[in-house]
């Protein structure tokens, strides 16, 4: 079965988490994330995603709030 995994960063805190979803990364969701930190006021958090463009190579994007599709598949 296809899994993603996922790094992320707390605040200021040095030491990163990893989860993995039982999900294909080409069929993650924001939301799949987020039911992840249920225990935690995701409400507060900013999610950033590696995406990759033609013209610049590897970058950032930040996904808003409310978006229920990561615009990019978040493993790379």
């Amino acid at each position: 079965m296809a899994e993603t995994k996922i790094i992320y960063h707390i605040d200021e805190e040095e030491t990163p988490y990893l989860v993995k979803l039982p999900v294909p990364p080409e069929k993650v969701t924001l939301a799949d994330f987020k039911n992840v930190l249920s225990n935690r006021p995701v409400h507060s958090y900013k999610f950033f995603f590696k995406s990759m463009d033609q013209d610049f190579g590897r970058g950032r994007a930040r996904s808003l709030p409310s978006a229920p599709q990561a615009p990019a598949p978040l493993a790379a």
